[in-house]
C-alpha cells in the first residue's frame, strides 16, 4: 500500500513538472513563431517570431542590444571613426556597416538582418527609413532621460524574447542608483554639463540624459530653462554661463581632442566660480552623452557619484 502511494505521489510530482515546463517552452515557442506587434517610437511595428539578426544604426540601439547579451550582426561607428571604448570589447568580431550619419545600405542588405534600430530623431536615419523598411522591420529607440532608456530596454527585452534579462538589468540599475543616492545624500552642489562643437556651447538641460542622472543623484542640476532648437540641450555663450555661474562644470569631450581650447582662452572663462576652484571635470563625450544606453547610464551612475563626491 505504501508501495502504491509512493508511485501515485511520484506520478502526479512528475505529471506537474512536465505540464510547467510545456507551458514554460510552449510560450517560448509560440513567441519564437507567431506574428506580434509592438507599440514603438516609429509606430506600431509587426515582427514574426524573434529577431535573431539584428542591426544596429545608433549607439544607444547597439548598447541597448549587448545589454541583453546579444551581439548584433551589424553596427555603425561614430561619425569620428571610431567604436565608443566601453562597448568595444564586446562588439570583436561585429561588422561595422558605416558610420552614423552615413551608414551603407548595401552593407545592411547584404547582412540579411530580421531588425533594423535606428535613432528616430536623427535627421540622416529619418532620411533613408523607408529604404531600411524594405530589408527589414525597423524600430527607433532614443532616450532623452535615463528612465526612458530603461523603459525601452524593456520594450526591447520583449521583442527580442529576453524580458527576464531586461528586467534583471533594470532592477540591477535601480539598486545600483539608490545606493549612490545614499553616499550623496548629504551633498548640495549646482552641477553644469556642457559640450563644445562648431556650432559654440551646448548646455545640457536638466531634462538631458545625464542632467536627469545628476538629479536623480540629489545634485542640483543647474540649467533648467526650455525653448532651444533641440528637446534636452540650448547653445549658450560663456556670458549665460557666468550668470548660472555653477559650482561644478562637466565637460564632455572626444578623447584627444582639446575641445575646451578656444573656450578656455575667453577672459570670462577664468571668472567662473568652477575655474577658480579648478572645479571642471572632463568625461568622455560618446559615454556621456552620444550613447543614452542602458549600460552607459549605469556607467555613468558610477562615474558621476565618483565625481561628486569629491566636491
Amino acid at each position: 500500500m505504501l508501495h502504491k502511494k509512493q508511485t501515485t505521489l511520484l506520478t502526479v510530482l512528475l505529471s506537474f513538472i512536465l505540464l510547467f515546463t510545456s507551458a514554460f517552452s510552449g510560450n517560448t515557442a509560440d513567441a519564437a513563431t507567431k506574428t506580434r506587434k509592438f507599440k514603438t517610437e516609429l509606430g506600431v511595428v509587426t515582427l514574426k517570431g524573434i529577431p535573431k539578426k539584428i542591426v544596429t544604426l545608433s549607439m544607444a540601439g547597439t548598447d541597448a542590444v549587448l545589454t541583453l547579451g546579444v551581439k548584433p550582426v551589424g553596427y555603425t561607428i561614430s561619425n569620428s571613426n571610431s567604436t565608443p571604448v566601453y562597448l568595444k570589447n564586446k562588439l570583436k568580431g561585429v561588422q561595422s556597416v558605416g558610420t552614423l550619419s552615413a551608414p551603407s545600405l548595401e552593407r545592411i542588405t547584404a547582412l540579411k538582418p530580421d531588425l533594423i534600430i535606428i535613432d528616430q530623431d536623427y535627421e540622416f536615419h529619418k532620411a533613408i527609413l523607408s529604404k531600411l523598411q524594405k530589408i527589414s522591420p525597423v524600430v527607433g529607440f532614443r532616450a532623452n532621460s535615463y528612465k526612458e532608456s530603461m523603459s525601452q530596454l524593456m520594450t526591447l527585452g520583449d521583442i527580442m524574447g529576453k524580458k527576464a534579462q531586461a528586467k534583471a538589468f533594470v532592477n540591477s540599475f535601480d539598486s545600483e542608483l539608490n545606493k549612490s543616492k545614499a553616499k550623496l545624500k548629504d551633498k548640495n552642489i549646482d552641477v553644469l554639463g556642457f559640450f563644445v562643437n562648431k556650432s559654440g556651447i551646448n548646455v545640457w538641460q536638466d531634462n538631458s540624459f545625464s542632467g536627469t542622472i545628476f538629479t536623480a543623484l540629489k545634485a542640483n542640476y543647474a540649467y533648467k530653462e526650455r525653448g532651444g532648437e533641440y528637446s534636452d540641450f540650448q547653445t549658450v555663450n560663456l556670458e549665460k554661463i557666468l550668470s548660472i555661474d555653477p559650482d561644478l562644470i562637466v565637460a564632455y569631450v572626444d578623447p584627444g581632442k582639446s575641445d575646451l581650447k578656444d573656450v578656455s582662452k575667453n577672459p570670462i572663462w577664468p571668472k567662473l566660480k568652477a575655474v577658480k576652484n579648478k572645479h571642471v571635470v572632463q568625461v568622455n563625450r560618446d559615454l556621456w552623452s552620444r550613447s543614452r544606453g542602458p549600460l552607459a547610464a549605469k556607467l555613468i551612475v558610477k562615474e558621476a557619484t565618483s565625481i561628486l563626491s569629491r566636491y
